[in-house]
């Protein structure tokens, strides 16, 4: 068998458009140095070429793309809406099943391990590593933490560690404040930069009656 009847086959062309569709997922969740970008525009231009060469169905493509496309949305839904998932992997299927006219066909079982694959990548890879990009419940991160008050937990010298809404987050004072803040002392957010809160102790008000 030469190598171009390899490229050629309908199980191989199949598998390399799913696995090219799957790093733009990737590269779209986890952007990185480049190269699962890199990685993901040559899968999908040689999944095209060698596609334009068979006799592709090219609405089952789209249907392959969508199914897979579906894994961008589910994190947005915070992973509640899990029918989307199982929706995309469905169309995936179904794509795969009907990608080519007449007897060239791809394996059922390559589609079928091909779904497997997809649902165990996606669970126990991509899952667990958006959860440590993030590093912070998703409410915090919709939540604007500017003007909240919180407490230093290590002192702020110039970096430290405050608690605010729940959490305890990387803190530093302003550039203008030159002492530190100590453990305990009351702060208030006055910018968020990433994970790291710019604070600013809260002056107590004096009582002019204690100052008779």
């Amino acid at each position: 068998m030469s190598l171009g009847s390899i490229f050629l086959d309908p199980n191989v062309v199949y598998v390399l458009l799913v696995a090219a569709l799957w790093a733009v997922v990737t590269a779209v969740l986890l952007p990185g140095t480049g190269l699962i970008e890199v990685i993901a525009l040559g899968g999908i231009g040689a999944s095209i070429l060698l596609l334009a060469q068979l006799p592709t169905n090219w609405l089952p493509v789209i249907l392959i793309v969508l199914g897979v496309m579906m894994f961008l949305v589910l994190p947005l839904a915070d992973y509640r809406f899990l029918g989307i998932g199982l929706l995309g992997l469905t169309l995936q299927a179904i794509g795969g099943w009907t990608l080519f006219f007449g007897s060239t066909l791809v394996s059922p079982v390559i589609i079928g391990v091909s779904v497997i694959v997809s649902l165990v990548y996606y669970r126990f890879a991509l899952v667990p590593a958006l959860q440590t990009q993030r590093g912070k419940p998703q409410m915090l991160e919709d939540q604007s933490l500017i003007g909240l008050r919180g407490r230093v937990q290590a002192i702020i010298d110039p970096v430290g560690t405050v608690y605010v809404s729940g959490e305890s987050w990387t803190a530093r004072r302003g550039d203008d404040l030159k002492d530190a803040i100590g453990i305990g002392a009351e702060v208030i957010v006055r910018e968020r930069e990433g994970l790291t809160l710019y604070v600013e102790p809260i002056k107590e008000k004096r009582d002019p009656q204690n100052d008779e």
